[in-house]
This record gives structure tokens, C-alpha cells and sequence, in this order.
């Protein structure tokens, strides 16, 4: 089990403005659990990690809590799923050490961001309350669209990370 501040976000991830994400992140996460929230990553042929999965204790502060009020009264609730969802996407590379988040894609190349200036993509996707199979069934919707996408087709490696919130589970996989 690991541990992790969701304050230390922008640390992790300096390249981002990670502050949205962190709100968002704490708004879906408390609804679920008190801080620390327990989520269960299961691992598919990461590079960096060995692990076929692994649970972290997601913390935050109270001044987290506030700023994350304040996301639930900005934002629609697929909106803030999606952001909460690039929060703990950000959390899970950094933790099993896959890189860093450096920088949004363009539209329509079928991923969201790059890692590592440029070195592979990512395709995130968040569900606010899924029952057993949700996760199962959108990740191998994700796969399909990374691979069809056209940064991958270009040769690039990728990411799909996908988070059930209400499950507490998500999956990161590693495509080449």
C-alpha cells in the first residue's frame, strides 16, 4: 500500500495545472470515503513498475475539502468526473513511476495528454458510480479508441487509465 497527498499533485506533475484536477479529484473521491480514500490499481504491462496492482491512500487537507466545494458548484458532474479522473490518473504515474503528464493533445487524436514531452500518450476516462463490469467494459472501449487514434498509428506508445469512482477501482494499462 502507498500513500499519497493529493497536494503534492503539482509537484509530481509541474508541467500542469493541477489545482482543477485536484479539487475535482477530492469532490468524486469524499463522496465515496473520508480521507484517505483507498483505490485499487490494477497494473496491465506498465514499463516502470512490476506490480499487477496496487492500492494507494489518496489524503488530502481541509483546505482541499474547501477548494473541492468550490469545484462541485463550478463544474457539471461529467465535467467533474473527467478532471477527477486526470487527478488520479496523475496520481497512479506518479506513484508507480510511469512519468509525467507534461501537456494536453490536440482534438481528435483519439488520447488526452502526452507523458514525458512526448515519449508516449494517455487516454483518460472516469466513471462517477459504475457497477462490476463498467470498468472492465470502458477500459477495453479506451483501448480501442488509443489504438485507433492517430498519435498511436504515428508510433507513439500509450496509456489507458480508467477510474470507477464508487468501485474505487481503476486500471492503467501500457500499449506499444
Amino acid at each position: 500500500m502507498v500513500k499519497y497527498d493529493i497536494e503534492n499533485l503539482g509537484v509530481d506533475h509541474p508541467a500542469l495545472l493541477t489545482g482543477n484536477f485536484q479539487a475535482c479529484a477530492v469532490a468524486r473521491c469524499r463522496e465515496v470515503s473520508a480521507s484517505p480514500y483507498s483505490l485499487d490499481i490494477d497494473c496491465h504491462n506498465l514499463s516502470a513498475s512490476q506490480t499487477s496492482s496496487e492500492i494507494c491512500d489518496l489524503a488530502w487537507q481541509n483546505t482541499s475539502e474547501a477548494i473541492a466545494d468550490k469545484a462541485e458548484n463550478t463544474y457539471q458532474p461529467r465535467r467533474l468526473t473527467e478532471d477527477a479522473a486526470i487527478g488520479l490518473c496523475a496520481v497512479a504515474f506518479a506513484i508507480l513511476h510511469e512519468g509525467e503528464i507534461t501537456e494536453v493533445t490536440t482534438q481528435e487524436t483519439g488520447v488526452d495528454y502526452w507523458v514525458d514531452d512526448r515519449r508516449a500518450v494517455v487516454e483518460i476516462s472516469g466513471i462517477e458510480k459504475g457497477n462490476v463490469g463498467s470498468l472492465g467494459k470502458r477500459h477495453s472501449e479506451k483501448e480501442k479508441q488509443l489504438r485507433s487514434g492517430s498519435s498511436y498509428q504515428a508510433g507513439f506508445p500509450g496509456y489507458v487509465f480508467v477510474v470507477d469512482f464508487g468501485q474505487k477501482k481503476s486500471t492503467l494499462s501500457h500499449h506499444r
